[in-house]
């Protein structure tokens, strides 16, 4: 924009210096004619270009029309190139592979073998021997606490080691039926019953177990029935079944 304008301004002093050359030499007149005159010689001016008007004469109202620039026509396009087509190598095929033999089934396993039965507990066994000890053991504990002995009554035998087997067959310790297996001449029963790893432990045990105890020294029981036997794992199971007759 800026250099379009100093362009202009040239063209209107190259204008003006026309008309000012115009009128020195020609004296410009100053009737109604000559200004007609004047207007019409001014409307044949044509603008000129900046390097034009640079060579034209003071006063001529000639112009001079620079030949425009030649024009380059452009090259016809160049015609398109064919596709060429890519050469591709021959396909090989593939031999089909040869299918591989199904592995043969694996063979069944063998069920295992049942486990063996678990053998039967050995039966328990009655210890007589370690019966008449648990009497001694009991009639001394009485005798030092001033108590006469405890006489052995058949039926409470009975029944004390048939208990004892019992428990031992079961593995489980608990009391009896106090009345059943005995006769009916009694007025007060009482029991203790006990397992361990020996005799004098079992014996022990009564001793220091308050409600044991009290069977043990009352003076009301005459008659006892002791009872021992001893499972397979070698425990004894002891029962001592008190009388008052």
């Amino acid at each position: 924009m800026r250099r379009a304008l100093v362009r202009h301004g040239a063209l209107v002093a190259a204008v003006l210096f026309v008309i000012a050359g115009a009128a020195a030499l020609g004296n410009w007149p100053r009737t109604a004619d000559a200004q007609q005159d004047a207007r019409l010689r001014l409307t044949t001016l044509r603008p000129l270009p900046m390097e034009a008007a640079s060579t034209a004469e003071p006063g001529l109202t000639t112009t001079t029309t620079l030949p425009p620039p030649p024009v380059t026509e452009a090259p016809p396009p160049a015609p398109p190139e064919a596709p060429r087509e890519a050469a591709s190598a021959p396909r090989r095929q593939a031999a089909p592979a040869a299918a591989a033999p199904a592995p043969a089934p694996a063979p069944a396993p063998e069920p295992a073998p049942e486990p063996a039965p678990s053998p039967p507990p050995p039966e328990p066994v009655a210890d007589s021997g370690g019966a008449s000890y648990l009497k001694s053991l009991l009639n001394g504990y009485r005798s030092s606490n001033g108590l006469s002995a405890l006489a052995t009554a058949s039926d409470a035998q009975a029944k004390a080691q048939a208990h004892a087997e019992e428990m031992a067959s079961s593995g489980q310790l608990y009391h009896s039926n106090l009345a059943s297996g005995l006769n009916d001449d009694w007025w007060k029963l009482g029991e203790n019953v006990g397992m361990g790893g020996s005799i004098d432990g079992i014996h022990d045990w009564f001793v220091n177990s308050g409600e044991h105890r009290s069977n043990m020294l009352d003076p009301a029981f005459t008659y006892v029935g002791v009872g021992v036997a001893q499972d397979g794992n070698g425990t004894y199971w002891v029962v001592e079944v008190f009388v008052a007759r």
